[in-house]
């Protein structure tokens, strides 16, 4: 790569979505000079743009029976014991100030007389889910977008950072390229968030937009940063592949009178979760589902979902976008029901940070899913977006609090230029290169599926291990970039690569079954030696795990 840009900030946010846009939001409000940096279009990559139900908080103005016990009482549930009370507790008590923020940056909840409208989605005690009446993310990020857009910081597009800059043992900025001009990208800071978001695209089956590829966690990883619990990926168990391709389907429906069924036309989930059926969490749902399946009871590789009992103003009022797909294919609830299966949603774990946000590498903060310990080893629904403005606020003002008290950052040159993407030579050829990366891509998303999905085992894992040092040792250094195309896919490669790693590694270690991981050879929940966190760093080019106190 022959030229680059370089340009110096304060803070340097990096990522685009929700937590993204309100660190840069509250780094501003204390530090002068802010950059956002993001792959693809802020406010319209990632996750958060698309994410359906609504957002919770602990109001109890707005519902006097709920409170801060209970509120933490339903994580520590969810986690099974391994959600972080520091963590927990800034969530819960300030999830009603920045509910406040985003009403005063344009978005408009749901009302009904007397105040909100509330629901109470799976999992959780109370009625404390705020949402729009429309497709929440969008409306979300939407306000999120225009006031970063009426805020005078820097923001940079279609850039993707694929090194983090370390002086010293101090992160103190980023490199990249541009994705359009090709141009390498040199950005100086005092302080870098990260909120580049999950790792969806890891998997052959995911709910994630295809700009998902684990950034993040790899620019964290290989920097030096202490990552932990990457063992627990959340599945989501209700994406429609018939008679509609790739459809979220809400879990909230199954309070509402929706129900799973099997090949038999049987209530499968009540012989599985007697007490709570299909009114259980995420994870126990996914794994009930994937269970019928290996066991010959489901139908197409998925499960039906009867949506007959659902009452049609309950339908209309809180699900227009499904009734307006089925009135396009002349599909009748009432009459027919909706094939569906698990697919990939939420990676609980991701790079440690205290309660300000801050990673174990001085100068790194880090905000929203690509953070572990809030969830433990499963996330309850509407908390994801939640956290992504508290810890997006917090990162984002004490990383600016920092910046000013530190100076500008002392980044080294030969550094930067060191660390910055190369590519060959344009040649011919370069078509049938871009299609070997693909594969390559390809393969490790169905090996990952096959083999470190919903359901593990020691001998699925270590061959995941293989086949991905395999990829990593043998595979990719072959692989050439000689297009701006091919050469993101490349760095993408790279980054889902680290993050399969992680993700098996953590997941071979922790010999138990405990949310959302389930081992075949180790079934049972073990607090005696694993209610712990397992914690992952690079020493000498190795992945190593350690024990951390939960």
């Amino acid at each position: 790569m022959r030229g680059f840009d370089r340009l110096e900030a304060d803070v340097l946010v990096i990522g685009g979505g929700g937590a993204g846009m309100r660190a840069a939001l509250a780094a501003r409000e204390v530090a002068p000079r802010v950059a956002l940096v993001s792959k693809g279009a802020i406010g319209k990559s990632g996750c958060t743009y698309l994410a359906e139900g609504g957002i919770v908080a602990l109001s109890h103005e707005n519902n006097p029976e709920d409170g801060y016990e209970l509120f933490a009482a339903d994580a520590r549930r969810s986690g099974c014991d391994l959600a972080e009370p520091a963590l927990l507790e800034p969530l819960a008590h300030e999830s009603a100030e920045r509910l406040s923020d985003l009403q005063k940056y344009g978005l408009q909840f749901r009302r009904r007389e007397g105040g909100f409208y509330l629901r109470q989605p799976p999992g959780h005690s109370a009625a404390r889910a705020y949402s729009t009446g429309e497709r929440f993310g969008l409306s979300f990020s939407r306000a999120l977008r225009d006031t970063v857009r009426e805020c005078d910081l820097l923001r940079l597009e279609g850039v993707m950072l694929t090194e983090l800059l370390v002086n010293d043992g101090r992160v103190c900025g980023a490199v990249g390229f541009d994705l359009r001009s090709g141009r390498g990208q040199v950005i100086s800071a005092a302080s870098t968030v990260l909120a580049a978001g999950g790792a969806g695209r890891l998997y052959a089956r995911t709910n994630n937009p295809r700009d998902v590829t684990g950034d993040g966690y790899a620019l964290a990883y290989r920097a030096g940063a202490v990552l932990q619990d990457m063992e627990f990926v959340q599945f989501y168990p209700l994406m429609a592949f018939a008679p509609f391709p790739n459809l979220f389907v809400s879990t909230g429906m199954l309070r509402e009178g929706a129900v799973l069924r099997n090949a038999a036309g049987e209530r499968f989930m009540l012989r599985r979760e007697p007490e709570q059926g299909e009114y259980t969490t995420r994870d126990r749902l996914s794994r009930g589902i994937f269970l019928e399946v290996l066991e010959g009871q489901g139908i197409d590789g998925g499960v039906a979902l009867d949506l007959s009992e659902v009452p049609r103003l309950t339908l209309e009022e809180n699900y227009p976008r499904l009734l307006k797909a089925c009135a396009a294919k002349n599909v009748d609830l009432r009459k027919q029901w909706l094939l569906v299966s698990p697919s990939v949603h939420f990676f609980m774990g991701g790079v440690r940070i205290d309660a300000e946000g801050r990673s174990s590498l001085p100068g790194l903060y880090a905000a929203g899913e690509i953070c572990g310990g809030l969830h433990g080893a499963n996330r309850l629904a509407g908390y994801a977006l939640m956290e992504t403005q508290v810890f997006g606020a917090r990162a984002g003002r004490q990383a600016a609090c920092e910046a000013l008290a530190r100076g500008a950052a002392k980044e080294a040159p030969e550094v930067a230029r060191a660390a910055l993407p190369r590519r060959e030579r344009p040649r011919t050829g370069s078509a049938e290169e871009g299609a070997e990366i693909e594969a390559a891509e390809s393969r490790l998303r169905q090996l990952m599926w096959k083999n470190v999905g919903i359901v593990r085992s020691a001998e699925s894992l270590q061959a995941a291990l293989n086949e991905i040092h395999s990829l990593g040792a043998e595979t990719l250094p072959r692989l050439r970039a000689t297009t701006r195309q091919q050469l993101r896919q490349l760095c993408e490669l790279t980054n889902l690569l680290d993050v399969a790693t992680l993700v098996t590694t953590a997941a071979l270690s922790r010999t138990e079954s405990r949310g959302a991981h389930f081992r075949t050879d180790f079934p049972q929940r073990d607090d005696a030696n694993w209610l712990c966190h397992v914690a992952l760093t690079q020493e000498q080019s190795q992945c190593v795990c350690t024990a951390l106190p939960a």
